[in-house]
Parts: structure tokens; C-alpha cells; sequence
């Protein structure tokens, strides 16, 4: 038995914290488990990471300590090798990542379930500004990053448009789909 792994993107503001967090609520960890993503800054808002510093970052890469790490926005970003035993172990999991990041995850996990959430620019751009915590070239950078294409034969869309609720109702069916779990 081997689990399924999940890999969330969206840009920043999408809303992939808070699906997360519907997730934890909604199925538990007993039908996905939520490795922590390590980051080289501090948490914001909900984010549920473990904060590293670039040097302990860089030791961990080096000691294979990672299964998974990137650059992006000037921060690396990481994931432990837990999740090859959460997946071995028959557990499903499910992770937060990059959409420019993809291509290289697919290698390391080649049966990956790609989730994107679709935010239209000017929603995501209100967000953003709502939150008050990118400058203007920022915002303009992360729309920039939205609206790069995402190619996988498994991706699947999320509209984020709307409300959460309507976006984690979309997601959990698409994972009780995916894991053959009967619809309530």
C-alpha cells in the first residue's frame, strides 16, 4: 500500500492556508497528514511552517536531510523526508508548494496529484492589497506569477474566486474522488 501525495499551489493570496486549515478540520490526520513546510522567514498570517534559517536550511539540503526544497521569492522552501515514510506507510498526504516547482517534483514523485488554485488577477490583487504586506512591485511580481501555465496530466483546478467554503467543498471532493472515498 502507498499513500497519495497532494501538492497544493496557488500564488500568494490564493487561499492555500486557509483550504489547508478546512482540510485539518474537515478530514483530519487520520485521512491526510500535513507535513510542516520549512521556509527561511518567519510565518505569516495562518501559515503552518516551521521558520529556518538559511544556514540551517543549507546544512539540511546538504545532510539530505529534504525531500523537496526550492527558491522562490528569495526564500528556500522545504519539506523533510518524512514524507517518503508517510508515503510508504500507506498515508496520504498533502503539501503546499510552488507551481515552479512542479515539474521537479513530479520526478521525485512521479504519482503526484497537482492541485492550482485559480484566483482571477484582479481578486488576487485585492487580496493581496487587502493584507498590506507586499509593496506594489511585489503584488505585480506574484500576479506575474499567477498567470504562468501549469502543465501536468493529473492537474487539477480549484476556483478560488468565490467563497473558501465553496473552494474546500470542491477540494474535499476531489480528494475523497481521488482515494475512492464514497460521497456523504
Amino acid at each position: 500500500m502507498h499513500g497519495e501525495l497532494f501538492y497544493l499551489m496557488g500564488a500568494s493570496g490564493s487561499g492555500k492556508e486557509s483550504l489547508i486549515s478546512y482540510l485539518r478540520l474537515s478530514l483530519g490526520e487520520s485521512q491526510l497528514s500535513f507535513p510542516k513546510r520549512m521556509i527561511t522567514r518567519e510565518a505569516k498570517d495562518q501559515e503552518n511552517h516551521q521558520f529556518v534559517s538559511v544556514e540551517q536550511f543549507e546544512v539540511m539540503k546538504t545532510a539530505g536531510e529534504l525531500a523537496l526544497s526550492w527558491n522562490s521569492h528569495g526564500y528556500w522552501y522545504g519539506f523533510a523526508k518524512e514524507i517518503h515514510q508517510l508515503l510508504a506507510d500507506g498515508k496520504h498526504v498533502m503539501i503546499n508548494g510552488s507551481r515552479e516547482y512542479l515539474s521537479e517534483v513530479a520526478k521525485i514523485f512521479p504519482n503526484i496529484w497537482p492541485i492550482l488554485l485559480d484566483v482571477h488577477p484582479d481578486i488576487l490583487r485585492q487580496r493581496l492589497e487587502q493584507r498590506g504586506k507586499d509593496d506594489e512591485l511585489a503584488i505585480e511580481d506574484r500576479i506575474h506569477t499567477s498567470k504562468m501555465p501549469v502543465n501536468h496530466p493529473r492537474l487539477k483546478l480549484i476556483d478560488n474566486n468565490h467563497s473558501i467554503g465553496q473552494a474546500s467543498q470542491e477540494l474535499v471532493r476531489y480528494i475523497n474522488q481521488v482515494l475512492e472515498i464514497p460521497a456523504e
